[in-house]
């Protein structure tokens, strides 16, 4: 009797209707299943084959028969046989495709040319993987982990499960592969993706690597598309800041034009009120009570002016902070991965944006109470009697 080969497993598995525990049942439909079966069942393959009869007798298989078998997993060497994609990628098969495989719940043999969509989503895995090796010092296949050499050893087990797996963004893999097609920057492009994979993991407990990284894929994409980015422009860490610090410079000059504005107007703003106050006269005849309504009018001119001079420059303040808004969400998602390097250079702005909306805040409050005190004055000069005019410059004799 010959060897048994995987293919002649294969026929036995794919008409098998699997139970619990590696039971089966097989119906005997024509002569290459009878050929599989006593090849499977012969005593010099079993061990190989790992199918055996719950009873009957091997030797007098015919045609027509429905058999009741044990099976299990065949010589290592031989191929291998798992119940679902999980099985498979549990057997160690995530860093490399074995040879020779038979998935049941799929009914799927690895040269079968139509794929169902967990082997199409396997494969896209393992050039995924394929890269990673690229990128990693060195591959051990007997620990099945990738192994970086960077400020000691940094290893990446090759650890997914079936869940993980349906659950990757397989679009996001295939747009960090289309980088590499070619072999332009590639040493470059590596020590890149490099780094990205060692910032994405190294917080995350050793056995859990592989999976962060799958699960984070869009991450990982963001950071090598912006470190690429960054490569291919020729930037360097200075030019970049200098980017940061001439936006910060520009909207500071801004900032500063907002208050030097209305500056020689502050400076007016207690000089108004105490000339209405110490300019007021007590009525006592007509045009007294008309010099203190001109001041008062004159208080009320002044006061409406500053305000609206004031609120413009509040609404002014408001759209050079969207402004700043707008540049710093710019700036940060052009160099996303470094992005919050650079956040000194714009909190002192948002600080200062505070700072100025509370003083204007405060100079409205001042004018509005200047108005309501020049108010009071009136009022107040207003109840006062005229003084009498015997009383005013009489002199002793």
């Amino acid at each position: 009797m010959s060897s048994i080969k995987f293919s002649d497993l294969v026929n036995i598995y794919r008409i098998a209707v699997f139970e619990q525990g590696g039971r089966a049942t097989v119906s005997v439909t024509d002569q290459q299943i009878l050929d599989s079966l006593k090849l499977a069942l012969d005593n010099d393959n079993l061990d190989d084959s790992g199918v055996s009869m719950e009873s009957g007798d091997p030797d007098n298989l015919e045609i027509g028969q429905i058999i009741r078998l044990n099976i299990g997993a065949p010589r290592i060497g031989l191929g291998r046989l798992a119940n679902t994609i999980g099985d498979l990628l549990d057997s160690g098969a995530v860093g490399t495709e074995p040879k020779r495989y038979f998935i049941v719940n799929l009914r799927f043999s690895k040269d079968d040319p139509v794929l169902p969509l967990p082997i199409e989503q396997y494969r896209k895995l393992l050039k995924f993987v394929e890269l990673l090796k690229e990128c990693a010092d060195y591959f051990d296949a007997n620990s099945n982990e990738l192994v970086f050499i960077k400020d000691g050893k940094f290893s990446i087990p090759l650890i997914l499960n079936e869940h993980q797996l349906s659950n990757i963004d397989f679009a996001k893999i295939d747009k960090l592969l289309g980088y590499f097609t070619d072999d332009t920057h590639k040493n470059q492009k590596h020590s890149i993706l490099t780094n990205a994979v060692i910032s994405l993991t190294q917080i995350s407990s050793i056995r859990k690597r592989f999976g962060t990284l799958t699960l984070e894929i869009s991450d990982l994409l963001s950071k090598f598309g912006d470190g690429y980015k960054i490569f291919i422009s020729d930037f360097s860490y200075d030019k970049i800041r200098d980017k940061f610090e001439e936006a910060k410079v520009e909207n500071s000059s801004k900032l500063h034009k907002i208050f030097s504005d209305i500056q020689n107007q502050l400076l007016a703003l207690p000089v108004a009120t105490v000339i209405v106050a110490t300019q007021m006269k007590t009525t006592g005849d007509q045009a007294a009570s008309l010099g203190n309504t001109a001041l008062l009018i004159g208080a009320w001119i002044f006061a409406v002016l500053f305000l609206i001079l004031s609120f413009n420059q509040f609404r002014t303040l408001l759209t050079l902070e969207g402004e700043i808004k707008r540049q710093e969400k710019v700036l940060k998602e052009d160099f996303e991965s470094i992005g919050n390097m650079f956040n000194d250079v714009f909190s002192p702005l948002h600080q200062r944006i505070l700072t100025q909306k509370i003083l204007l805040s405060v100079v409205i409050a001042l004018v509005i109470g200047g108005l309501v005190a020049s108010h009071y004055f009136h009022n107040q000069i207003s109840k006062l009697p005229k003084p009498s005019v015997d009383a005013v410059g009489k002199l002793p004799k």
